[in-house]
């Protein structure tokens, strides 16, 4: 299946724009997610206090949750990583960006 997420087209070509609007798209994003990620704890709070007493209902019900935590735990973390890295490469350079991160640099040999 595949993934169509209009941020992630953005930051494929980002090279074509100012790095502080791929930026700008990362960190509304990332606010979104958080926003999101919010609501799923305080459900998870309010909803599902005692997990070891769901009934099978409950529980497969609190497994899509988890998965929503999941999701939006993991875009929040995207988001700081490559606005990390667009940080990084305004700062030194992306020669030396690539280097310094374990992942591209793997990549990159």
């Amino acid at each position: 299946m595949p993934i169509k997420e209009a941020l992630l087209i953005k930051v494929f070509v980002g090279a074509l724009a100012p790095p502080a609007v791929i930026r700008q798209q990362l960190e509304q994003h990332r606010t979104l997610h958080l926003e999101k990620l919010a609501g799923y704890r305080q459900i998870e709070a309010e909803e599902f206090t005692h997990t070891e007493t769901l009934s099978l209902d409950e529980t497969l019900q609190y497994l899509v949750l988890r998965r929503g935590i999941r999701y939006e735990t993991d875009w929040v973390e995207w988001c700081d990583e490559a606005i990390g890295l667009l940080n990084a490469v305004e700062a030194n350079g992306i020669n030396s960006i690539i280097s310094d991160h374990p992942v591209l640099a793997a990549n990159h040999e």
